[in-house]
């Protein structure tokens, strides 16, 4: 009675049913087609769920190596119209034991059940942000026996990632200390055009005001019969005004340089 219920569950050239999927490799074409067959001839699941369900678990290995794989629905298309079907017919076939073209199917098919089951995005070993390791594991994986295993890539990754990680962080701190110092270089630069506009308003205010008087000073120079205003001081003479005309000196740069002269007289004096 055992023995007829361990035939009942071996699956047609696969042998056991594959429940779980398990081991540090990339999943096998076996171990694909088994979780598969579990599903729908066990577990009486559609085709597309089980299919669904199947490539949910594969690409869980394909996500812990870091490799890009395709669209799941063009993974169970290639699960159920590739694998499932070539399957399928073999074992419509399989009371043919006299077929040698039956038979050679049958041991091309077992031959291939240990390859990779390979659903790897067609920009897998080209695209920048694959890494180097990842690359050469996936082509290690297409070989026959699928050398390596993902814990020394998964091992070698986490290593990379916290060094790129720390990297990060410490451009992220770079830059906001240097925006920082850009805001406060503005403030200050604000701060020091606001003062210089407002001296040069006085600046401004002050020469209008010595424009007023020492025009007051020319005129009254210029015209004898003129009463002086009260407080002003006439430091103009005609010849000081004509020398000032030759030289092409305008107006505003001839007061400038008179206010000057006559603030700093009395110090010279002084001295």
């Amino acid at each position: 009675m055992a023995k007829a219920t361990r035939s009942k569950t071996k699956l047609y050239l696969l042998g056991e049913p594959v429940t779980v999927l398990t081991g540090s490799k990339l999943p096998s074409l076996h171990m694909t087609l088994g979780l598969f067959l579990h599903h729908h001839i066990e577990l009486k699941q559609t085709i597309r769920k089980s299919s669904a369900i199947t490539i949910t678990e594969i690409a869980k290995f394909w996500l812990k190596a870091r490799l890009p794989i395709k669209d799941h629905q063009h993974c169970q298309t290639k699960l159920e119209k590739k694998v499932f079907d070539e399957w399928k017919l073999l074992n419509k076939n399989k009371g043919r034991t006299y077929s040698t073209t039956q038979l050679s199917k049958e041991a091309d098919f077992v031959s291939k059940l240990d390859d990779l089951f390979d659903v790897a995005h067609v920009n897998a070993l080209t695209s920048p942000p694959v890494l180097q390791e990842d690359k050469d594991f996936l082509l290690a994986q297409r070989e026959k026996g699928r050398r390596g295993s993902t814990v020394g890539v998964d091992q070698a990754l986490t290593y990379k990632e916290k060094r790129a990680s720390q990297r990060k962080i410490g451009e992220q701190t770079r830059r906001r200390k240097m925006e920082d110092r850009q805001q406060a270089s503005c403030s200050t630069t604000e701060l020091i055009s606001s003062s210089s506009d407002t001296t040069d308003t006085s600046s401004a205010e002050d020469g209008d005001k010595l424009d007023e008087q020492c025009a007051g000073a020319v005129g009254a120079d210029l015209n004898r019969g003129v009463k002086r205003k009260r407080g002003r001081k006439s430091v103009i003479t005609q010849e000081l005004a004509m020398t000032l005309d030759r030289t092409k000196v305008s107006d505003r740069q001839a007061t400038m340089v008179i206010t000057f002269f006559v603030m700093s007289a009395p110090q010279q004096h002084e001295v």
